[in-house]
């Protein structure tokens, strides 16, 4: 039995055949492919030998072709297949040549007095009993109405904010303040 495949039980590894080249497609049959003759194989690349003292070439100068400095000269334009041009004296037409400008940077309108008017006026409304913030976002709306014409939109909405949420807590505080005063009032009165 042996222990693996290709050797035999033993310490003797297995001897295998010397492999044979396959058999040309050009070979006829019953020629041996070993003494067959295969095509010429050209020698290998040998460079020029150079003399040691010989002027090296003289170096290849491209042509120059010379072009205009001056601006292209506009072509006349020719009418699209089908259409006609008018009747009577006609005279070229020229495309027009439109340069283009790097891009110009604009300084952004101002709107610091908007947005605060518009953010005072939405914090005024959950902290509107303070009577500070809706009596500032009614000054900042109105002087960024005047001088911010780009948050203009921003102001006016900080205004009515605003101007809504100090005459809520104005009547919420009179309302109470009413409350108390009959309150205590009735009861100074009875006493």
């Amino acid at each position: 039995m042996s222990d693996a495949p290709g050797r035999e039980s033993g310490s003797e590894p297995a001897k295998f055949a010397e492999p044979q080249p396959p058999a040309s497609p050009d070979v006829a049959e019953g020629v041996d492919a070993a003494t067959a003759t295969l095509p010429a194989v050209p020698p290998p690349f040998v460079p020029p030998a150079q003399q040691p003292f010989a002027e090296p070439p003289a170096p290849v100068q491209p042509q120059q072709q010379s072009y205009p400095m001056s601006q292209p000269q506009p072509q006349p334009v020719q009418p699209p297949p089908g259409m006609q041009p008018p009747a009577g004296p006609s005279q070229p037409t020229y495309a027009v040549y439109v340069q283009q400008s790097a891009p110009v940077y604009v300084k952004p309108e101002p709107r610091g007095f908007s947005v605060a008017s518009m953010v005072l006026g939405l914090v005024s409304i959950v902290f509107g009993f303070t009577f500070v913030l809706p009596i500032a976002a009614l000054i900042f709306g109105i002087i960024g109405m005047k001088r911010e014409p780009a948050g203009r939109g921003m102001a006016i909405v900080g205004v009515i904010i605003g101007g809504i949420d100090l005459l809520f807590w104005l009547l919420l505080g009179g309302a109470i303040f009413a409350f108390f005063a009959t309150l205590f009032g009735a009861a100074a009165v009875s006493a």
